[in-house]
């Protein structure tokens, strides 16, 4: 039987180094479990206030769970990670850290709590979901150069590349510049758009199972990834632009016409739309080769808005020519299906009428009668507080419309 590797929470380090001694020493193909903190080392909790996000302690971001050494593991030769499971606590945290992100205009501190107990989806404002795809930002070896290097930026060795790419079945290739690799993970995450612009994902601590091989005198000198791609969700990508000669600036025009959009079409603040672009939309480089200008492009899934959300001229919400939901308008049925259906007469000596239908599900519908001599008489729909009254509820069956018109019938008495 395998033996059980497992890294525990209390072992981490928060700066790469080839000095560092392995906790753990393991053999090609070995599975280990990683046990990782929490971004911050749990200086933000579900009870923190966002004023707590500009006194953060950064001595203590990164901790990185490890280092481990894999047997036969040398300079030249490639560490082959497999992905096999990330998972989440059950809650995480967003923020915007005045002096971090892209967009200098956000100078304040705000804090969205989410909650992640539903393992599918995260839920947001106003009906938004994001959905969970956990991944770990932080996936590294021992550099080549002495002394003690920051988690923060990135380099050769690996390090905070925030790769939302590599989830479960992903594979990742490290170059190694040390005897054994020592591998160290870190900085969880529930969810994230390529970008990460507001500087923070879906922060949370969690765990990662990942496998280790090693591929001898691969020659790389940064890190590779295969990974199973994107599969664009059922109602497909919103996109906005930014075009500039400067590729920094088109990335910031992009991200805020995006905000704009998600601010005036579905009631967001400009801080809520600013931290779902950095958990849930992808930054793309469009195109290079127009000079001088290059062209960056801002998506985000459409399946993460309820449809109903979208706001209209003015009623605030789309209308049918501009492509949004239109209420179903009231059904009326023939006196043939009433006939055949239990009716309890309350005016049994007075003609009844015209019936409405109502959906209450796809199969049911309701009957109403706007009964004569009442004030609703020759209403298409009922005033506000008029007397109606439910004689029956009808069923329906699937794909069987044929005892429902569309047209307009007087019941008989």
């Amino acid at each position: 039987m395998p033996r059980a590797n497992v890294v525990k929470l209390d072992t981490f380090h928060y700066k790469w180094s080839r000095s560092h001694r392995p906790v753990l020493h393991i053999k090609p193909g070995e599975t280990v479990t990683f046990h990782v903190n929490e971004v911050t080392s749990s200086q933000v909790s579900q009870k923190s206030r966002p004023d707590e996000l500009a006194n953060l302690n950064a001595e203590k971001f990164y901790p990185l769970a490890g280092p481990v050494s894999v047997e036969g593991a040398r300079p030249g030769d490639a560490l082959v990670v497999d992905v096999i499971e990330v998972k989440t606590a059950n809650w995480g945290w967003s923020g915007i850290i005045p002096g971090l992100g892209l967009l200098e205009e956000f100078d304040k501190p705000y804090l969205w709590i989410w909650n992640l107990r539903d393992g599918r989806h995260a839920p947001f404002r106003k009906g938004i979901r994001v959905p969970i795809k956990p991944f770990c930002g932080v996936y590294g070896v021992a550099p080549p150069q002495e002394g003690y290097i920051d988690v923060m930026p990135p380099g050769k060795h690996g390090g905070n590349m925030d790769n939302r790419h590599l989830t479960r079945g992903s594979r990742l290739l490290l170059p190694i510049w040390v005897e054994g690799g020592l591998f160290s993970v870190g900085d969880v995450h529930a969810a994230q758009g390529d970008g990460e612009v507001c500087v923070t994902a879906i922060e949370c601590p969690g765990e990662a199972a990942l496998r280790f091989d090693v591929t001898k005198d691969a020659k790389i000198d940064s890190p590779h990834y295969l990974v199973a791609g994107d599969r664009v969700g059922r109602r497909g990508l919103y996109g906005t632009t930014g075009i500039a000669p400067d590729l920094w600036e088109a990335t910031k025009i992009s991200l805020r016409n995006m905000i704009d959009h998600l601010t005036r079409e579905y009631h967001l603040t400009r801080e809520e739309a600013y931290v779902l672009c950095s958990v849930s939309a992808d930054l793309r480089i469009h195109e290079v080769v127009d000079k001088p200008n290059w062209v960056v492009g801002t998506l985000i899934p459409l399946d993460n808005f309820p449809p109903e959300r979208r706001r209209g001229k003015e009623d605030g919400r789309r209308t049918a020519r501009e492509g949004g939901p239109q209420p179903r308008p009231p059904r009326q049925v023939s006196s043939r299906v009433l006939r055949r259906s239990k009716i309890e007469d309350c005016h049994s000596n007075r003609p009844r009428g015209k019936a409405v239908i109502h959906r209450t599900r796809r199969t049911h519908l309701r009957a109403r009668c706007f009964c004569p001599g009442s004030d609703t008489q020759g209403a298409e729909e009922p005033a506000a507080g008029a007397r109606s009254h439910v004689f029956v509820h009808l069923t329906q069956p699937r794909g069987n419309q044929a005892d429902v018109r569309q047209d307009r019938s007087d019941v008989p008495g």
